[in-house]
């Protein structure tokens, strides 16, 4: 039974219990028929306000504004249309609300399925390349701030071009809690010209616990779910689709939005790493990243993120030449890492020296 048939079916018997009330104290037996008919008029109405009352309060309660109160007693496909639809405060109370019901078995197999699905937004996109390159996709994840009490485990199984699984296309996880968001991405073998399909297999797992350790964790429910998304490989003759944007006037304010800190010697297995953070650039940047020591340079990966975005870069190399204190970073504006995103096709093109970077033990 819906929720508004139970809201007027409700009324309905709250109604008739006051008419019949009314009815048994109306008077005498012997009462003329036409005073019987002018002395149930008054119930009648009575018991008509009253039906109405409940349905519009009711009706008011659970599809109005305050219907949130009302969360504890709404029923579970409710709830999870809210999750679905509804705004980022809806979405959070009702989020809770079921995740509650769940973790005490209260929440049906099949609903738990539409629970894990909502909690998580899903967007597949794909590079847009020529044929014959490789091409990048990327899988972001936004996820319902709900408890921090739970946290979700978002696995990627497996990748297939045009129906056709790409060998060792899996592995790869997101963990997180509580409005956590990322991506898991990869990248596609050489396609020819023409529409192609990219579909990803995810396994979704909702664990109850503390500090994202399964260990340490109770596994509430998990779910496979497949993303896809069509695509058009160009043809391989034509122009550039990326290039580099030479405008020596943002190299101050590029600089600026680069942080080079906390680089530091691993010793099993001898390492060089440090941490690159990327806060909100005035352009488009991609870079190349290396470690000079010595006047020599070693490649230590690459960063990039978008005008105005925010990235984190903890890169590392297997490093076997002398330990310093201080060494010199350099980024070096690539193409090539651009290529490895989905969105970056014009970036800013220079290099920038980070001297006598310091380096922990």
């Amino acid at each position: 039974m819906s929720l508004i048939a139970l809201v007027v079916l409700t009324a309905i018997v709250v109604g008739a219990a006051v008419l019949v009330v009314g009815l048994r104290g109306r008077g005498p037996k012997d009462e003329a028929p036409a005073e019987a008919k002018r002395s149930l008029r008054p119930w009648l109405f009575a018991g008509l306000v009253v039906a109405v009352g409940v349905v519009g309060g009711l009706t008011f309660l659970v599809l109005g504004p305050y219907r949130m109160h009302a969360y504890p007693w709404l029923p579970s496909p409710m709830l999870i249309e809210d999750v679905e639809t509804g705004n980022p405060d809806m979405r959070r109370r009702a989020a809770d609300e079921l995740l509650a019901r769940l973790e005490v078995g209260e929440l049906e197999p099949s609903l738990a399925d539409r629970l894990l699905g909502a909690l998580h937004d899903l967007d597949l996109t794909v590079r847009r390349v020529r044929a014959g390159d490789q091409t990048a996709y990327s899988v972001a994840v936004r996820a319902v701030s709900v408890s921090m009490k739970f946290w979700a485990r978002i696995e990627k199984r497996e990748t297939l071009i045009d129906g056709e699984e790409i060998p060792r296309s899996g592995g790869g996880s997101l963990s997180g809690t509580a409005g956590a968001s990322g991506s898991l991405g990869g990248v596609l073998p050489p396609l020819p010209a023409g529409r192609h399909r990219v579909s990803v297999r995810l396994k979704l797992s909702l664990f109850a616990g503390a500090d994202l350790d399964e260990r340490k964790s109770r596994k509430l429910h998990s779910r496979e779910i497949v993303v896809a998304e069509p695509f058009e490989v160009l043809p391989e003759d034509g122009e550039p689709l990326e290039r580099l944007i030479a405008d020596p006037s943002l190299e101050a304010a590029v600089r600026a939005a680069i942080q080079v800190k906390d680089f530091r010697f691993e010793v099993s297995p001898s390492r060089l790493g440090g941490m690159i953070l990327l806060q909100a650039p005035p352009v488009d940047v991609a870079f190349e990243v290396f470690a000079r020591i010595d006047g020599q340079e070693y490649r230590l990966g690459s960063v990039r993120a978008a005008k105005g975005d925010y990235r984190v870069s903890d890169d590392q190399t297997l490093y076997q030449g002398p330990k310093v204190d201080r060494l010199d970073i350099i980024l070096r504006s690539s193409l090539d890492a651009a290529r490895w995103t989905t969105d970056l096709y014009e970036i800013w093109d220079g290099e920038l020296e980070y001297r006598d970077v310091p380096v922990g033990p």
